[in-house]
């Protein structure tokens, strides 16, 4: 079922039922699976409260989940693409923002 809200120019709204805008569901053939750059089961998110003891990301924590990985993507393609992507180790500090996850 397809919903659009209508808001007039006096400022009433009106909700109407319409006709569904698809006749099938999309095919999922486009979707691809999210490269994690996080391993869900380190031991630091679990101590964080940020997933459950079978590594499972909590409900709440959702948001932050998605903070932490995409943090760790754009540090990554920045190190990938500067001298320091030979070294074997290297140790990044994240200070002065929030509980520094």
């Amino acid at each position: 079922m397809t919903f659009q809200l209508d808001i007039g120019q006096n400022g009433k709204a009106r909700l109407n039922i319409a006709k569904p805008t698809f006749k099938s569901s999309p095919s999922p053939a486009h979707d691809r699976d999210k490269k994690l750059q996080v391993d869900p089961h380190a031991f630091y998110l679990h101590t964080l409260g940020i997933t459950t003891d079978r590594g499972e990301i909590r409900e709440k924590q959702q948001d932050k989940w998605r903070q932490i990985n995409k943090f760790v993507e754009i540090i990554a393609s920045l190190v990938d693409k500067s001298e320091l992507c030979d070294r074997p180790k290297l140790r990044i500090v994240d200070m002065g923002s929030g509980k520094g996850y």
